[in-house]
């Protein structure tokens, strides 16, 4: 009984340090996961992962320097199955653009996003004031869950209600529409709740870990990401490891890292 309450101290004062101020918050909890997932050589490669500097300049960029890049006609084309989508949102048509609205607003992905961007941009006056307006009840949507998610947080202090809010925060930096003076503050929101949810619940890292590099990447850190999709891809069984596969392509390719992507992501993402 001392030797496990011995253990257990030990571990927590390990965690401490990983968490500790003087790193990024993903390689704080990335260490953090090391501490607590890893057995006795965790705590070193806690103290590797918190002292290494990632490579290249991408993942230094600040979000508030990059700006949003709008989708070119060409891009909106290319989106393969969503092409004609484009077409009805710039229909005269009524029931075709409030039809293309409809899949857009089920969607809400970061292409649904682009797209109804576009066509405020770039569309007639019909399609220009739809697509602001079903913009702004998206955006409307993202805070109202955020609320809810931080309020359930505030009710219960569960691992899951810190996983959720961490995504609703994350959720309009990841599609692009939240605005870019929210964004820093949405930023370190999700990471603040991801860092919660570790503590909650330590078993379910792996879970934290995946939303965290997610964020990181829409966070244009794809160094950071990088790292910790990497960590994920050798700790989780093969049929996880899969799925994670284009998530890591996405984040090499995001980090310049071209001799990281597997065969389809190069075939994918490179022209």
């Amino acid at each position: 009984m001392f030797w496990l309450l011995a253990i257990l101290v030990v571990q927590q004062l390990f965690l401490l340090v990983a968490l500790a101020p003087g790193a990024s918050p993903s390689r704080r909890l990335l260490a953090a996961a090391l501490v607590l997932v890893v057995p006795v050589a965790g705590p070193y490669l806690a103290i590797v992962v918190r002292r290494a500097h990632g490579v290249g300049v991408v993942g230094d960029l600040d979000p508030l320097e990059a700006p949003r890049r709008s989708m070119s006609a060409d891009d909106v084309r290319r989106t393969g199955s969503r092409a004609p989508l484009i077409d009805r949102l710039m229909s005269l048509d009524t029931a075709e653009r409030n039809s293309a609205l409809v899949e857009l607003v089920e969607a809400a992905d970061a292409e649904a996003i682009a797209l109804l961007r576009w066509a405020v941009e770039h569309g007639t006056r019909e399609a220009v004031l739809e697509a602001a307006l079903t913009l702004e009840e998206l955006d409307l949507r993202r805070e109202r869950r955020l609320e809810a998610a931080a309020r359930a947080l505030d009710d219960e202090a569960s691992f899951d209600h810190a996983l959720a809010a961490g995504d609703a925060a994350s959720a309009g930096v990841i599609n692009g529409l939240a605005d870019i003076a929210s964004v820093p503050v949405l930023i370190e929101q999700a990471r603040s709740y991801y860092t919660l949810a570790l503590e909650l619940d330590a078993s379910r890292v792996f879970e934290v870990i995946e939303s965290l590099a997610r964020l990181e990447l829409a966070a244009r850190q794809p160094v950071e990401a990088l790292e910790l999709v990497d960590w994920l891809m050798v700790s989780v069984p093969p049929e996880v490891a899969h799925r994670l596969q284009r998530l890591r392509d996405e984040v090499a390719f995001a980090a310049r890292r071209w001799d990281l992507l597997s065969p389809a992501g190069a075939q994918a993402m490179l022209p």
